[in-house]
């Protein structure tokens, strides 16, 4: 740059810084480039959502070898849920709509032969307790022929309700309706609806 004036060489020198500049704000470019990586959101495709099986939570006691809690398909019948549990040589399946689809949460039933013997004499006794028996087509427990050993079943009522609920029944006569059964010490609004889907009157 020697023989350059003054002028001459603050021109050099803009160019010359401009220059620098330039590249620096490429490689800067370059490198904002290579470090990006774009988020990728994984979605389950319809395909997927329709392969996953719904599955219901039910509870089998009474006439059965294995009584317990089992999981099914959402749409099994009661029928898969006894033949899970391995029925009684007494069990009463008659009494039990076996085609009825399970839901989660349910407490099913097996009667025996002999509570329903029990509760055909008392029918024909001409007492009053009701004409459907302790157990109703849909395997639904009769409150008002039901004895305290069948009501103790239902969740939420342990022997000593059940003794009051046969109690009442024989003190007032027979329930005109589920929701009486909130007359009895022991059975409030949260009680009443954890079984009031598995009775009848």
């Amino acid at each position: 740059m020697l023989g350059m004036d003054r002028k001459q060489l603050l021109i050099a020198a803009a160019l010359i810084c401009a220059i620098l500049f330039g590249t620096g704000y490429k490689l800067a470019q370059v490198k904002v480039k290579a470090e990006f990586k774009p988020m990728v959101t994984v979605t389950q495709s319809d395909k997927e959502k329709k392969d996953i099986v719904r599955q219901v939570t039910v509870y089998l006691t009474g006439a059965v070898k294995k009584p317990g809690v089992y999981t099914f398909p959402e749409g099994a019948r009661i029928i898969e849920g006894i033949k899970k549990a391995e029925p009684a040589a007494d069990a009463a399946l008659e009494y039990v709509n076996l085609a009825e689809p399970m839901t989660d949460s349910q407490h099913i039933y097996i009667p025996h032969k002999g509570q329903v013997e029990e509760s055909q004499q008392l029918q024909g006794s001409g007492n009053g307790l009701g004409i459907t028996g302790t157990f109703g087509r849909t395997g639904k427990i009769n409150i008002n022929t039901a004895t305290e050993e069948t009501l103790d079943q239902l969740p939420g009522v342990g022997p000593s309700t059940a003794e009051k609920i046969v109690e009442y029944r024989q003190s007032h006569g027979k329930f005109k309706s589920i929701s009486d059964l909130l007359n009895i010490s022991g059975i409030g609004e949260k009680t009443l609806a954890k079984f009031k889907d598995k009775v009848t009157i």
